[in-house]
Order: C-alpha cells, then structure tokens, then sequence
C-alpha cells in the first residue's frame, strides 16, 4: 500500500493533511489579541495554519519538511526551529505539538530561544506540552477517533523521565505508524527552562493545563533609553569625526550639528513611540492576566495528545 511522503522525523505528510484542527486554533485566537500576527514553530501541512487564518490571523507558518510545507496556503519558511532566523518579531509565538517535551535538553532550550528571539515586547509565546499527569496515563490501546482518522498508542515503554511508543494511524484501508519519545518535566524545571531562554511563565489557558503561555523577560532599563544612549553616542562620534573637514567653516559646523540634533530628536521619539505601544500590549497583557486570575479558558481538553 501507498503510504505517500513522510518527514525526516517519521511524520507522514497524508495523515497531517487527514487530521482536522481540533481545538488548537481556538485555544490560540481566545490567547491573541484580534488579528494578531502569528508565527507558528511546526506547522507540519497546515493544519492549525490554515484554521488561525480563517480566524483574521496572519501566519508565518516553519516547518522543516518542504513536502508538509507545499499543503500550507500561507507565508511559509522552510527551517528547522533551532536555525530559524527571520530578523522579524510577531505578537505571538506558537510552539505546539508537545514539542517541549522533546527527549532533548538542547533541542528544548534551542525551541524556546527560538521563541523569545521572534517574539515582541509585549507579546507571548504559546506552548502546548504533556503535563506530568500525562505520562501516568498513557498506556497500550489508548486512543480514539479524529475526523476520520483512528489514533492508537502501542508499545509504550517508560525508562525514567522519558517515555517512548509508536503511534498507529488508520483511515479506511490505509494505515501509516510513527514512533517517538518525549520526556516529563515537572513545573520547577519546566519554568528553569523558560527562565534560561528569557521567557517568563505567565498563566494556563486550557483546564488540563496543557496549553500556557510565557511573555519575553526585559532589561529593568527602558528601552528608549538605552537605544537613546546608543543614538547619542552615534551622533557624538559623527561630530568628532567631520570636525577636522570643517575648519574654518563655522557656518557648515553648525549646520551638520543641527541635522544631527534633529536626525537624534526625530530618532528619539520614535524610539519612545514603539516602546510605550509596547508597554500599553503588556499592560493589556497583565490586565487579562488579572481578571482571569483564579480562571481558566473554558475550552474542553482533548482526551488524546498528538505528536504534531
């Protein structure tokens, strides 16, 4: 039987584009402000790409198969997560499919600081992980029905933190298996982790607590002040190094003084500008942290977890 592509992590390319959105995209709309953009870390075929989109929005969706990317109907960069690199910062940063919960230390801090270097000031990261609880539960057979795919766990097999079993796909006649192995981590190290790649835990957003949310940890200094001292200094070592081709020329002195005063006003102000929007989005962000304080979303947590 035809089995189609699979990805270099054993991840088949049909089954991701069988399996429909479940509740992912409206855990992450009810998370982001209105039309917020997203960058989503594994997106695989699109799966919550293209759900996020109908719901207003934009998606930058990375993958590293060009075979689960050619399914996604938005901006695409093929990367692996740990290389991604695209110089631009988005409100949200979406790290799903359990993928904090990889075998690998260094691979989990190389996902998070991914994460914290595209997300904005005033922005957050959403992750999905297995919570401890998670790890007790699983066993042989477990599964259930997912549009018209049947998910099955077997050969589940626990050697201290980690756990390792293969998970069986079926639609109709058609069958497609894929092994893994994830880790549990508890609260304290999951939090050390976050800490590590400059993000800070903020709250759950699912009753099973498996979905949260972290924002990016800044410099106690303002912002604008520092890139403020950045420009001063700029500005001062301009001056000193044109000073010898002005001699003579007090008239032309003056002038390039006062483009450079205005270019360091102009900057300034600038500067201050998009720091104080981004502290108005976290001052929003603590606000609904407030009046969510001792709630949780109410969104039904799915019974089965998937590996993307």
């Amino acid at each position: 039987m035809e089995q189609g592509a699979f990805t270099a992590d054993g991840c088949s390319v049909e089954v991701y584009r069988l399996l429909p959105p479940g509740d992912e995209p409206g855990i992450v709309h009810a998370a982001a402000p209105p039309g917020a953009p997203i960058l989503e870390l594994g997106s695989g075929a699109g799966r919550v790409t293209h759900a996020l989109l109908e719901l207003g929005h934009p998606v930058v969706a990375v993958d590293d198969s060009p075979e689960m990317l050619a399914h996604v109907r938005a901006e695409t960069v093929c990367s692996k997560i740990e290389d991604l690199r695209l110089g631009r910062v988005f409100d949200v940063v979406l790290l799903g499919s359990h993928l904090v919960n990889t075998a690998s230390e260094a691979d989990r801090a190389a996902f998070l600081a991914t994460a914290r270097a595209h997300v904005a000031p005033g922005g957050r990261v959403l992750v999905e992980w297995h919570p401890p609880e998670w790890f007790d539960s699983v066993r042989d057979g477990q599964g259930g029905t997912l549009g018209e795919v049947d998910v099955r766990l077997g050969q589940v097999v626990r050697d201290g933190d980690l756990l390792s079993a293969v998970v069986r796909y079926s639609a109709g006649i058609r069958w497609w298996s894929q092994a893994f192995t994830c880790r549990r981590l508890d609260l304290q190290t999951l939090k050390a982790a976050l800490t590590s790649a400059g993000l800070t835990f903020e709250r759950w957003h699912t009753e099973d607590r498996t979905w949260f949310s972290a924002s990016p940890e800044w410099p106690a200094t303002p912002t604008f002040v520092s890139r403020g001292g950045q420009l001063s200094t700029m500005c001062v070592l301009f001056v000193i190094s044109h000073t010898r081709s002005f001699r003579g020329g007090v008239l032309q002195l003056s002038l390039i003084l006062g483009l450079v005063a205005l270019i360091f006003v102009v900057a300034t102000v600038l500067v201050i500008a998009e720091d104080r929007r981004a502290a108005r989005r976290a001052a929003q962000r603590r606000q609904a942290r407030l009046a969510d304080l001792g709630e949780i979303d109410p969104l039904a947590a799915r019974k089965l977890k998937l590996d993307r």
